[in-house]
């Protein structure tokens, strides 16, 4: 399984600071709720859906339109990342098995 930290981590880097009240909301979101709280979380949660289900809740808050997903070059790199099941898998792997201390 992908880790969230290392998937979610390179999304919120994607969000332009320039963006709509929404597009910086959802960076905090993912900010505050997921990777803020990530090193405080047990490790069967920080490998567990819970993480992911939060992820999808603040996306589908957001709003995302076809339009947006078209027009909008981070959108569509964003989406990306985050569907792409072998999207750094590498790096999740490694931190499983061998964790950081």
């Amino acid at each position: 399984m992908r880790n969230a930290y290392v998937v979610i981590k390179d999304m919120v880097d994607l969000i332009p600071e320039n963006e709509e009240e929404r597009f910086l909301r959802l960076k905090h979101n993912f900010t505050k709720h997921i990777l803020g709280s990530w090193a405080h979380a047990a490790p069967e949660k920080q490998y567990s859906m819970h993480f992911w289900n939060r992820a999808e809740f603040y996306l589908n808050e957001c709003g995302i339109t076809d339009d947006e997903m078209k027009d909008k070059e981070w959108i569509k790199n964003m989406a990306a990342i985050f569907f792409d099941p072998e999207y750094k898998i590498e790096l999740s792997l490694a931190d499983r098995f061998f964790p950081k201390t």
